[in-house]
């Protein structure tokens, strides 16, 4: 939790870089088409700012790249678990018709241990479910911010090359 909050405030800190030196830049274009005497620093002066622009601009790809990464591992851990868990699912649910299948037999002398073995299963598999549901929401809520933070960050990208 705390490498996202940390995140975020570094991508926070370089859309505010990205936002000066646009504000530069269509500031030195505005001063270039008007007429006015040109000192040496006046022109000189996007240079900076847009080495400064491009600095912040490589950063923020980074820290895309970063995250995409991250959550690219997390989906993978996420499948690899969904799937074990699907697994484990599974092979509790055949546990359990073995069961229920062994119970429509007539009793044996020892019913109430196994309705104790059956109450253990389902409870299992009821844990089990609980937990793959768990799993697939937060998979959705990952992708989804995932996907705004791509959404957010393409526009600047795309008005970043057009410089």
């Amino acid at each position: 939790m705390a490498d996202i909050t940390e995140l975020e405030r570094r991508i926070a800190a370089a859309f505010d870089r990205i936002d000066r030196g646009l504000e530069g830049i269509i500031q030195s274009r505005g001063q270039i088409n008007t007429p006015a005497p040109a000192a040496p620093e006046t022109t000189a002066a996007p240079a900076p700012e847009l080495a400064a622009l491009m600095r912040a601009l490589e950063l923020a790809k980074a820290s895309t790249q970063d995250w995409a990464d991250r959550y690219s591992a997390l989906q993978q851990q996420m499948s690899d678990e969904t799937l074990a868990m699907a697994s484990e699912i599974a092979r509790l649910s055949a546990e359990l018709d073995q069961a229920r299948s062994q119970t429509s037999t007539p009793p044996a002398a020892d019913t109430p241990a196994l309705d104790d073995e059956m109450d253990a299963l389902l409870a299992r598999l009821a844990a089990q479910e609980t937990e793959l549901e768990t799993l697939r929401a937060a998979q959705s809520r990952d992708s989804q911010e995932l996907g705004e933070i791509i959404a957010a960050l393409a526009p600047l990208v795309e008005e970043t090359s057009d410089v």
